[in-house]
């Protein structure tokens, strides 16, 4: 392989340019991490009930549909991680990448450099 990967398809892939591109693989792995999150519905609530609204949840209003009539609802929403997302999907679990987020590679060896 020539560069960096356009595309990771093992978490191999990214152990196998860690040394090569150890800023631009840790770039890639941080940003699967904070996309391992999703907004889901957490609950219906009343349209006079004050609900929960902080960076882990918020209120929406919505439109839903029961048996064919369309309504407003107040819906109550949070923050959950995705289990089907590309973090999970490559198989990292979040201490191992927070292990590897804190590898720092070896000092490498500059051609040419021969004392001795």
């Amino acid at each position: 392989m020539k560069g960096f990967p356009r595309v990771f398809s093992t978490k191999g892939d990214f152990y196998n340019v860690r040394e090569e591109f150890p800023d631009k693989v840790k770039e890639v792995l941080r940003s699967l991490m904070g996309a391992r999150y999703i907004w889901v519905i957490d609950k219906e609530i009343l349209a006079d009930t004050k609900g929960i609204e902080d960076s882990t949840h918020q209120i929406i209003k919505t439109t839903v549909d029961e048996d064919g009539v369309q309504r407003e609802a107040t819906m109550q929403m949070k923050v959950v991680e995705d289990k089907n997302s590309e973090f999970y999907r490559l198989d990292w679990t979040v201490e191992e990448a927070n292990k590897f987020l804190a590898y720092q590679p070896v000092a490498t060896i500059v051609k040419g450099d021969n004392n001795g």
